[in-house]
């Protein structure tokens, strides 16, 4: 049997650590969207984070749409 974290822990009560996220985007740029979400996951890691939220479309951004009917542009998503 597994052994229960201490009473004060908040995971022992049924309760997890949540984050939303707000990383920086550029509109296009999939490497650098997908640079900062990976550093603030990583941030998010290391605060004990177990559920991190990011804003939809989050590596490719909003972006003018005609990027998202370019196939090279779908394939670096």
């Amino acid at each position: 049997m597994a052994k229960q974290p201490p009473f004060e822990a908040i995971h022992r009560h049924g309760f997890v650590r949540v984050a939303a996220a707000t990383p920086l985007a550029s509109a296009g740029d999939v490497a650098f969207n997908v640079k900062e979400t990976v550093g603030l996951a990583r941030e998010a890691h290391d605060r004990g984070v177990d559920l991190i939220v990011f804003p939809e479309l989050n590596v490719s951004s909003y972006a003018v749409d005609d990027l998202h009917l370019q196939e090279a542009f779908l394939n670096a998503v």
